[in-house]
C-alpha cells in the first residue's frame, strides 16, 4: 500500500486539550474534512486517501481526543458532544484556508460517521455541501449481558475511567490480511473503551436517532453487509427516516466493517459509488 506525502500539525481544543491533524495533497476540485471511527487515527485511511487524490481532491483529517496522535485517556470522553465540538474547532481551521467556492464534504466511518451525523444535526446551516458515511455507528451489533451494562452504567457515575478490552478482533474489520496485520502492529491502534465512552454513546446515538427526520444535508451512506461491529439496519432506519432529498445508500453484502480498507475486490465497487457522488456533487455544486 503506497502511503502518501502528507502535512502535519496541532491544534486546541476548546479545553486546551492538544489535537494532532493532518493534510493530503492540494486538490483543487474540493475538499473533504475525514474523521475516523473509534480506537483507530486518521493514518489508517491511505486506500482512501488515494482514491479522494486521484480525483484532485484534498484530504483535511484530524485524530479525535483519546485517539491516535492527540492527547486525552485512550477510549475515554467524559460527554460525547466533546467529538462534536472538537470537529467544529477542526473545521473552522479548514474554512479558515478553504477557497469559498471550492465544495467541502464530510466523510466519516463508523464512530466517525455518527460524529459527522450529529454535527450536521447541530449545526445545519454549516457550510458543508454533502456528508458521507461509511458504516456509521447507530448502534451495536454486539448484544451486551444484562449485568455487565447495569454495571457500566454504574461504574460511568463512580469510576468513568475504568477500561475493558473490545470484543471483537481485527480479524473483524475487513477480509485485507495486510490491513489486519497492519494493524495488529499499529502502536496507536487501541482496543479497549471506557464506562463512560459507553454510557455516553449510547445516550448519544438514541438521540441522534431521534432527530433522524431534522437531517436534511445531501448525504451518501455506505454499508458493510457483514458488519460485527455496527448495527447496520439502525443505520438503515436513520437513513430511511431523513428528510435529505438528496440521499443515496449503498450496501456492500460480502464486506465486514471497513468497506475501504477491504481486499481490493470487495473495496473496487465502494470507491466507485464514493467517486461516482462526489463527481455527481462537485460538478453539480
Amino acid at each position: 500500500m503506497h502511503t502518501q506525502s502528507y502535512r502535519e500539525g496541532h491544534f486546541e481544543a476548546r479545553d486546551g486539550l492538544r489535537l494532532y491533524r493532518r493534510s493530503w495533497g492540494d486538490g483543487e476540485r474540493a475538499t473533504v474534512a475525514l474523521v475516523h471511527g473509534f480506537g483507530e487515527h486518521v493514518g489508517r485511511h491511505n486506500y482512501l486517501v488515494q482514491t479522494l487524490q486521484s480525483l484532485d481532491i484534498r484530504v483535511e483529517g484530524m485524530d479525535c481526543r483519546g485517539h491516535g496522535r492527540s492527547q486525552g485517556k485512550r477510549g475515554y470522553i467524559d460527554r460525547f458532544d466533546q467529538y462534536i465540538q472538537d470537529l467544529n474547532t477542526f473545521l473552522q481551521i479548514v474554512q479558515s484556508n478553504h477557497p469559498p467556492d471550492r465544495p467541502l464534504f464530510l466523510l466519516g466511518h463508523s464512530q466517525g460517521g455518527h460524529v459527522v451525523l450529529r454535527y450536521m444535526l447541530e449545526h445545519p446551516r454549516a457550510p458543508i455541501d454533502g456528508v458521507v458515511v461509511s458504516s456509521p455507528f447507530l448502534g451495536m451489533t454486539i448484544k451486551v449481558n444484562p449485568a455487565l451494562h447495569t454495571a457500566a452504567h454504574l461504574l460511568s457515575r463512580t469510576w468513568p475511567t475504568f477500561a475493558q478490552a473490545t470484543p471483537f478482533g481485527e480479524e473483524d474489520l475487513t477480509h485485507n490480511q495486510e490491513m489486519v496485520e497492519k494493524t495488529r502492529r499499529d502502536p496507536h491502534y487501541i482496543q479497549a473503551t471506557t464506562t463512560r465512552w459507553y454510557t455516553e454513546t449510547l445516550k448519544a446515538q438514541k438521540h441522534t436517532m431521534s432527530r433522524a427526520t431534522e437531517f436534511t444535508a445531501p448525504l451518501l451512506m455506505q454499508q458493510a453487509g457483514q458488519d460485527r461491529l455496527v448495527n447496520k439496519h439502525t443505520a438503515q432506519q436513520f437513513f430511511e427516516a431523513t428528510a435529505s432529498s438528496d440521499r443515496q445508500r449503498f450496501e456492500y453484502s460480502d464486506s465486514f466493517h471497513e468497506i475501504y480498507n477491504e481486499s481490493e475486490d470487495r473495496r473496487e465497487q465502494a470507491f466507485e459509488h464514493l467517486k461516482g457522488w462526489l463527481n455527481e456533487h462537485i460538478e453539480n455544486g
